[in-house]
């Protein structure tokens, strides 16, 4: 081979390169902060299919950064939370904000104004904090939108009283969140008011021991998100409580799974949650408002029953409550101590 096509190969492989130098300088460079309650054992993977989306989604027309500078953990406190995000604003290199989790969700969201856009993912109940209705499809407000699952804490104890009719429900949270009062709506008022039923906050800040040293009167109770305790204590929490006879609802059905007696809300798919988020920054990168985007993420209900905890409370649930076609999944062991599943569909005429 003569060295004159050598040559010429190698000069369009330089230009080549150099034109992708130039084009990858000239993407529009965006900076993301992000504020969250605290990620736990698996944060880094978390943070880092985030990025990965950002990249296949976004990638092609901007240069997304995340820098570690920018990743700030409220380490569950409000007051925490409520610094960072002040931080992040005030940062002339961060372009958009993000915050994950109920307590830095919460923070961020009584925030009257917000100067950069803004997306929160974390909001139980939109009313609470008088952002908007529950039934509503966007947030409504400049520079600002939240991801809001098909969860609802006034669905879950209706439906746990419709499986066990307790008398006074225990309603579990982390302090901080629990501070934040995310069931002071109407419709929870309503509810305990229709089923002649009474209810007792209580706060874990410590341990476990701050709940199961305050159950006088409690029949049932309610497991909401447990913050840092989320994990091996709110698993050793409805052991406990399962021992002392007290059935439990958990926040997600992953509490099911890990012995609570029934759950409805179905478990966080983070691939969509994580596409949901890149589109919606994709939106505002080209000159939408996150006041007009949607704001609801619907994943697949079926009411879980954990059998094993079932039997073990001695309790016998009458699916026959349930209405034609709802989907109800039955948690069990088989002989070989594995956990293992079946589905039941209520009711049928």
């Amino acid at each position: 081979m003569s060295k004159k096509p050598l040559f010429i190969l190698c000069i369009i492989f330089l230009c080549s390169l150099s034109a992708q130098q130039i084009w990858a300088q000239n993407k529009k460079v965006v900076t993301i902060g992000i504020i969250h309650d605290g990620l736990g054992e698996n944060g880094g993977n978390l943070l880092e299919n985030l990025n990965n989306e950002f990249q296949a989604l976004l990638g092609s027309k901007y240069n997304v950064q995340i820098p570690a500078d920018k990743i700030l953990d409220a380490k569950w406190s409000a007051e925490n939370a409520a610094a960072h995000y002040n931080q992040l604003i005030l940062d002339r290199n961060v372009d958009i904000i993000l915050g994950f989790g109920v307590l830095s969700s919460s923070v961020i969201a009584q925030e009257k104004t917000f100067p950069k856009p803004v997306i929160v993912l974390g909001i139980i109940n939109p009313e609470i904090y008088q952002i908007a209705s529950r039934n509503q499809s966007s947030s409504g407000i400049s520079n600002f939108s939240y991801i809001l699952f098909n969860q609802s804490v006034e669905r879950d104890i209706d439906t746990f009283f419709r499986i066990y009719p307790y008398k006074n429900i225990g309603i579990v949270f982390f302090d901080a969140i629990l501070k934040m009062n995310p069931f002071s709506s109407d419709t929870f008022k309503a509810i305990m008011e229709k089923n002649n039923t009474s209810y007792t906050a209580l706060s874990i800040k410590q341990n476990i021991d701050d709940i199961l040293n305050n159950l006088e009167n409690v029949d049932a109770v309610y497991l909401g998100h447990l913050g840092k305790f989320e994990g091996k204590e709110k698993v050793r929490l409805i052991e406990d409580l399962t021992a002392r006879g007290i059935p439990t609802f958990g926040f997600s059905v992953r509490d099911a799974r890990q012995g609570a007696l029934a759950a409805i809300t179905p478990e966080e798919n983070m691939p969509k949650i994580f596409r949901r988020i890149a589109l919606n920054i994709e939106a505002v990168l080209e000159g939408e408002n996150l006041a007009n985007l949607p704001v609801h993420l619907s994943f697949e209900e079926k009411l879980t029953i954990n059998m094993e905890t079932a039997r073990g409370l001695k309790f016998s649930p009458d699916f026959s409550i349930f209405p034609p076609r709802s989907q109800t999944e039955v948690w069990e062991r088989n002989d070989a101590g594995n956990s293992v599943s079946s589905l039941e569909f209520g009711h049928k005429k």
